[in-house]
């Protein structure tokens, strides 16, 4: 005990309890007007705690800038007043400056828009023992207003820009500008606490090392830094800052504190990735228009296959290639049939997306080491490298493709069939020459051509005088239609019973000035793959249309004329409109013609055909399925198809007297027939034994050489005259 209080201690010995009481109080009263006095005059911050935090005095300039009343404080504790985070602040604060005998620091206070910058006093409060009992704190306001701050302040918020000063010793920061506190995205008084463990929660984890590493290396070394690095803000806004420090050093030369700056470099960082982003894109753009480029001087527009140029080139340079030890090569050129029907009748929009489909189809049937082209409208052109038995090789991908191309086509609604020919030509590589194989891979094709149901053909050498043969005749038909060189013979057709002829079936003919008679199978293949079909057969039936009253006149009697229909004939929408103008204009009845067509016909785009077929009945035309028997669903036809007529195939007929497998056939298709109310003709009736076995199962119709050869309609009358 101190000589002051022993001396105190030994006066009030000899008062009364009264005396003392009232000395005490005369001390707490001068006590209290201390405490008023500092209440009213100190312009400062002053409170007191004890051990526990418990506010024990406030004066009224702390009361007005922490924002609570002097009777929320006294007595409370961290906890009552702040949140959580805060409070634990506040507590590890309070046990900071117990523990180390005091605290002296600048720091924000206030709240709202009302932040000051005070420097404050902490320190312990102790009994006569020596004891800590609590803790007090004067607070001096720092805060500058001159117009050089203020101007700097506003220049800092214009560049986004924050100063700060941190101590390594205590590892906290000391003192930071409001614009450092908005760059974290927190209040100023907050900023404190959330850069003491930045690293876990502002600094975004893919930069944490990196700033670790920066921050330690300076220390080590002493030196200044500046680093990039992403924050993560309290809102969860990713923004970019740069940080730079430079360090205080001691009188000994150690760091013990950084002062330094945080900008916000977002936008910035923003449009530096935009420049990047629309560099990338620019190159990527360039380096794809240069690649579009190079694809497209390469391959055809519409097809996306090789054109003519780098089919020549991929091949040529093939050849060359040495590590390549296949020793031949096999060049097919494919053409379409039908191809130029769909262009003329349809448009050039569907023939287009047919060429795009099949040669998508071609390109599923070729190996992966096989070059595709499109060498003309509808041409294209097929190179495969092999080293023995190339030519199987060709014939299994012959077969694939033709079976890929003619599967139906659906395009804007409409179902389309097209076939396809092939002609090859294979040599060995050292002997091989692309021009001379093009040239003699078309005459293959050519030849292809002219052989029905042969859908391929390999290069022979004889083969080039008959090409040279029919291209003759495909320039001469052109010429024969426009000049009305074909003419038309007349077969009768007689009832079985009597001989009496009931219709005639038109027959087309052509006299080559050079090569005679032609085959009607070479030259109606020939205006079928070239598109002649429609105008051949339009000029047939204005023929027929023109002959039919002399023919009827012959017989003193009403007869029908039949007309054989190609099946390319049907892919012209026009066809049925052509047909009735024709009979109009010749002023004939369509019930005096009856349209013959072959199972062909049904098994291309099913609902076309039935819709056709459907419009000449109703027109008044007969409709007769011609060569029955032969196809592997006929019976199915007859169900599905309206048809009035069926032809007996002449395969049955010919050996009908002599076989009995003939003969069970003809009598079930003639029972079939009669049984589904359709009238039956036998074809190729040659001998008066086969008209009687015919006439004696039922056939009411027979037509043949027997009963009268085909004739020009003026060798009928002359011969009836």
């Amino acid at each position: 005990m101190s000589k002051n209080k022993k001396k105190i201690a030994n006066q009030n010995s000899g008062l009364s309890i009264e005396e003392e009481l009232r000395d005490l109080r005369e001390r707490c009263a001068l006590y209290e007007a201390w405490l008023r006095a500092l209440d009213e005059y100190v312009d400062c911050d002053l409170w007191f705690k004890d051990a526990d935090s418990h506010y024990l005095y406030v004066n009224k300039r702390f009361e007005n800038i922490i924002g609570f009343s002097r009777e929320q404080l006294l007595h409370a504790r961290p906890e009552d007043i702040f949140d959580e985070d805060r409070a634990q602040r506040v507590r590890a604060l309070d046990k900071k400056v117990m523990d180390e005998n005091g605290l002296r620091r600048v720091v924000p206070c206030g709240t709202g828009s009302r932040i000051e910058m005070h420097d404050e006093l902490r320190f312990p409060v102790k009994n006569d023992a020596d004891k800590i009992i609590g803790l007090g704190c004067l607070a001096f306001e720092v805060t500058k207003q001159s117009i050089a701050e203020e101007a700097l302040a506003q220049a800092q918020s214009l560049a986004q820009l924050g100063n700060w000063r941190w101590s390594l010793q205590d590892r906290c920061l000391i003192s930071c500008s409001e614009e450092f506190a908005q760059i974290l995205g927190c209040d100023i008084q907050d900023a404190f606490a959330v850069m003491h463990k930045r690293l876990e929660k502002v600094v975004h984890p893919d930069d944490r090392d990196r700033l670790e590493h920066c921050l330690k290396d300076a220390k080590r070394k002493a030196i200044g830094y500046k680093i990039e690095y992403s924050i993560i803000r309290a809102d969860g806004e990713v923004r970019h800052v740069m940080e730079i420090g430079e360090p205080l050093l001691s009188s000994q030369g150690n760091v013990v504190e950084y002062i330094g700056t945080l900008q916000d470099i977002s936008e910035r960082k923003q449009i530096e990735e935009e420049l990047i982003c629309a560099k990338q894109d620019l190159e990527k753009r360039v380096e794809e228009r240069t690649a579009h480029l190079k694809y497209m001087a390469a391959h055809d527009n519409l097809t996306q296959v090789l054109n003519r140029k780098a089919f020549t080139e991929n091949v040529l340079h093939r050849l060359k290639t040495k590590s390549d030890e296949q020793s031949q090569i096999a060049l097919i050129i494919l053409d379409l049939n039908g191809f130029k029907g769909v262009n003329d009748y349809f448009g050039h929009d569907v023939g287009d997306k047919v060429l795009q489909t099949v040669a998508a189809r071609i390109q599923n049937a070729l190996p992966l080491d096989a070059y595709l082209s499109r060498i003309g409208g509808d041409e294209f052109a097929i190179s495969i490298f092999g080293e023995n038995d190339l030519r199987s090789s060709c014939e299994r991908l012959c077969d694939r493709m033709t079976n890929s191309i003619q599967d139906m086509i659906h395009i804007d609604g409409l179902e389309l069939f097209i076939g396809s020919s092939a002609g090859i030509h294979i040599s060995d590589k050292n002997e091989f020459d692309l021009e001379t194989a093009l040239k003699f891979a078309d005459i293959a094709l050519y030849k292809t051509k002219q052989n029905r149901g042969v859908h391929f053909a390999f290069f022979e050498d004889k083969m080039a005088a008959e090409i040279e043969y029919y291209r003759t005749l495909e320039g001469d038909l052109r010429k024969a239609l426009a000049q009305n060189e074909i003419y038309i013979v007349y077969q009768p057709q007689v009832l079985s019973s009597n001989y009496e002829v009931v219709a005639y079936e038109a027959l087309a003919r052509w006299n080559h000035p050079k090569y005679g008679t032609i085959s009607p199978d070479i030259f109606i293949s020939i205006a079928e793959d070239r598109g002649l079909i429609h105008e051949l057969g339009e000029m047939v039936l204005h023929q027929c249309c023109l002959d039919l009253p002399k023919l009827q006149k012959i017989n003193s009697r009403e007869i029908k004329i039949s007309v054989n229909l190609s099946p390319s004939q049907f892919h012209i929408p026009e066809m049925v409109t052509s047909f009735k103008t024709t009979f109009e204009k010749n002023k004939v009845p369509a019930s005096s013609f009856i349209m013959e067509v072959t199972e062909s016909l049904f098994i291309k785009n099913l609902e076309h055909t039935r819709a056709t077929l459907e419009k000449l009945r109703e027109m008044g035309v007969t409709i007769a399925l011609d060569d029955f028997g032969t196809g592997y669903s006929s019976l199915s036809y007859l169900k599905e198809f309206k048809v009035d007529c069926v032809k007996l195939d002449r395969a049955f007929v010919k050996d009908v007297v002599d076989s009995k497998p003939d003969q069970r056939i003809v009598e079930g298709i003639v029972t079939l027939v009669k049984n589904l109310g359709l009238e039956v003709v036998g074809e190729g009736i040659e001998s008066e034994e086969q008209l009687a076995y015919l006439h004696s199962v039922g056939c009411q119709k027979i037509q043949g050489f027997y009963t009268g050869r085909p004739q020009k309609v003026e060798d009928l009358v002359a011969f009836a005259k």
